[in-house]
């Protein structure tokens, strides 16, 4: 698979771009054809508007897919070091299993928020235009790569991310070793955005 994509940090190719005015119009053209074909507005608006932003305040870095010769940006990825924060309200309604897992040493105090170290994956964005199509599944196993290489150095128990709440992104995620976080009940933990967070340990 990693013989098939070449992976680039956004950055280096911002750096590239103040350098020479050619290639800035070039990969402004990349970044302008990116189209997720309508599936997620805000990953087709994180790469083209975000990204640079991000970057620059040290808040996401973004990795860009891209095709052997350079040529098009096939997907990206963007990763952030963030803890998984719980409120108080719901720590105390996750199993004792859960919380044991998630938080060995302070699975019993049930009277503070949490905070679990982790590593968030921000954004995964596919590239419909692209003539060398990556699959979801290639992309995905991408940025494991790069995540465990940034989790050795950095740390971080979990990998963790938030996804609307679908069969299709369920079945996606679940196959790739994510599970939902969920109460005793069975009621999934919903995000302030609402959305289903999906987490994974990060030696499975």
């Amino acid at each position: 698979m990693s013989n098939s994509y070449n992976v680039v940090q956004f950055s280096d190719f911002k750096d590239l771009a103040k350098e020479d005015e050619r290639f800035a119009e070039v990969f402004e053209s990349m970044l302008a054809s990116f189209s997720n074909n309508g599936i997620n507005k805000d990953v087709e608006t994180f790469i083209k508007k975000k990204a640079e932003q991000f970057d620059n305040m040290n808040m996401a870095k973004t990795y860009l897919v891209m095709d052997k010769g350079l040529n098009e940006i096939c997907g990206y990825y963007s990763i952030v070091s963030k803890s998984i924060t719980i409120k108080q309200r719901d720590w105390g309604k996750l199993s004792k299993s859960v919380r044991k897992k998630l938080n060995p040493f302070g699975y019993k105090d049930t009277s503070s928020d949490q905070n679990i170290p982790a590593i968030l994956l921000g954004q995964l964005g596919r590239n419909f235009n692209a003539d060398n199509k990556i699959s979801g599944n290639e992309l995905l196993s991408l940025s494991f790569e790069t995540i465990k290489s940034i989790s050795s150095q950095i740390g971080g128990r979990y990998l963790y991310l938030e996804a609307d709440d679908t069969q299709k992104l369920t079945n996606f995620y679940t196959n790739h070793g994510f599970s939902y976080l969920s109460f005793v009940d069975g009621s999934c933990y919903k995000t302030k955005n609402n959305q289903v967070m999906f987490i994974k340990k990060m030696n499975d």
